[in-house]
């Protein structure tokens, strides 16, 4: 383990970042898991070095940037089950929380059950922001057979207004950078409102169901 074994190196590669202008790096604990190392114990020293590492690169660097305890997945149900699969990730929760850990990253995670979980559990332990991010190969699904758009309707609240949209079999949009459509030109140009703006090519019958699914979600809304 890197953090133990040569940590001037990794707190080396987080000032770095810093440098470039990086306001939050996370810890060097992706793989802290029993996939990796043999017993708990072992995964908490990693955890608690990561952590003290990172701490120490903020600071040397004399600036305000944040830490996020950074847990990537842990091994899937088939090989621990899904009980010792949570026990797991609560440990490496608790040994982050004991670091003073606010800011969580839950990476490349493969189901939506274990990340519920998991954040409900860190938001009844402390009030901490968490992330969360998937990992999804070429065809939309990820390593455990679950597909994208499955992600999206378990993230996104019941009965609240869709932030994503599905334009024919294979286009999914984010309706919330969303600048302007065009019927005649046959494009939706989304935009972050800066400097950033992409333009795609959409046939216009889609585009007219598209415009009137708003014209009813707005008619709707007017009703309330």
């Amino acid at each position: 383990a890197c953090n133990l074994s040569c940590p001037q190196k990794i707190k080396a590669i987080h000032l770095e970042y810093i440098q470039n202008g990086a306001r939050l790096i996370r810890t060097n604990t992706f793989a802290a898991n029993t996939m990796f190392f043999d017993t708990p114990k072992a995964v908490a020293q990693v955890v608690k070095a990561g952590w003290q590492i990172a701490a120490d690169a903020v600071k040397e660097a004399g600036r305000e940037v944040f830490i996020a305890a950074d847990i990537g997945p842990v091994d899937d149900p088939q090989v621990l089950g899904s009980e010792q699969v949570l026990k797991e990730y609560f440990a490496i929760c608790d040994a982050f929380l004991a670091c003073g850990a606010e800011i969580f990253a839950l990476e490349t995670q493969t189901e939506f059950a274990y990340a519920r979980e998991v954040a409900s559990y860190l938001k009844k332990q402390k009030d901490v922001f968490v992330s969360v991010t998937f990992s999804v190969d070429q065809n939309g699904y990820t390593r455990s057979g679950v597909g994208m758009e499955k992600l999206i309707r378990q993230a996104h609240p019941k009965n609240a207004p869709g932030a994503f949209v599905r334009l024919g079999r294979s286009l999914i949009i984010n309706q919330m950078y969303l600048c302007s459509i065009s019927l005649p030109k046959q494009r939706v140009v989304l935009s972050d409102r800066g400097s950033n703006s992409y333009t795609l090519s959409v046939p216009k019958d889609l585009l007219k169901v598209y415009k009137r699914k708003i014209a009813d979600t707005f008619a709707s809304f007017g009703k309330e």
